[in-house]
């Protein structure tokens, strides 16, 4: 309470009294299965009880019996202006070209500045969805996934947030969704073709490191952002690289002619 640890006036807990509490709140969750669920060692969810609030719980073995920690999460999502978001971040979140191209030398801050985008976009529009790149999928966990863990919690609000590292994944209470894929070989590629949502669809392409992309990666990307959305959504696609060679098909594609539906920007 007030950042101080204080123990409740009610009789402690048993083993058995926990236990049955922890079934009860797996009870709130028909797609939970406790004994499933804890084969890992542990489960992180969130839940809900009408009239009373939002809950986050961890569950797991401890000494022979189950123990949960359990927190609050507050109704609503906090206004973009008060998470100390830099107003060039809070501006690009707002951008609504197709294709979006953030270029800049190592250090300029242009992931940094990428991840905190989609951290903020995801958690302001429901419906939205982000699949994050790399052109070799395993080098996702350093990059992009590490990018997105840290804006979270740079920006103060892990409490809306559920991460896991296996698989690779985030979901935000509102039930927007990151995950992360590559490209380098047929199987990676196959993997694309079957993203699904339990909510919304996939919106947001991000690619990172993009000249290790080719042209065709990112046509059939493209490809990928079909169909109708609801009011206010949009695709798109950002790409994030160093400055590329005058030969390279970024630089041809998109610098040699001036395209409406494209956005570029160099981060210094």
């Amino acid at each position: 309470i007030n950042g101080r640890v204080e123990h409740a006036a009610e009789e402690r807990l048993s083993p058995d009294d926990t236990e049955n509490l922890i079934r009860q709140i797996y009870a709130l969750d028909l797609q939970r299965d406790l004994s499933t669920r804890l084969d890992a060692g542990d489960d992180d969810f969130s839940f809900s009880i009408p009239d009373l609030g939002r809950f986050r719980a961890n569950v797991l073995h401890q000494r022979g019996s189950l123990a949960a920690v359990i927190r609050v999460i507050r109704f609503g999502l906090p206004e973009p202006e008060k998470l100390n978001i830099p107003p060039e971040v809070l501006a690009s979140a707002r951008l609504m070209k197709g294709l979006v191209l953030v270029t800049g030398s190592a250090g300029s801050g242009k992931s940094v500045d990428t991840a905190q985008h989609y951290i903020l976009r995801l958690m302001r529009d429901k419906g939205r969805n982000l699949l994050a790149m790399r052109k070799s999928e395993v080098t996702n966990r350093d990059s992009t996934y590490a990018e997105l863990q840290a804006a979270i919690y740079r920006m103060g609000v892990n409490e809306y947030w559920r991460v896991i590292s296996n698989p690779l994944e985030m979901t935000c209470v509102n039930g927007n969704k990151i995950i992360f894929r590559g490209m380098n070989d047929g199987k990676q590629r196959e993997k694309l073709k079957s993203i699904t949502f339990a909510q919304g669809k996939l919106t947001d392409i991000w690619l990172e490191e993009a000249t290790e992309f080719s042209e065709e990666d990112l046509d059939t990307l493209d490809d990928r952002l079909r169909g109708e959305l609801p009011s206010g959504l949009f695709y798109q696609i950002r790409l994030t690289f160093n400055p590329v060679s005058a030969r390279h098909w970024i630089k041809r594609r998109f610098f040699d002619a001036a395209d409406p539906m494209v956005f570029a920007h160099s981060s210094t």
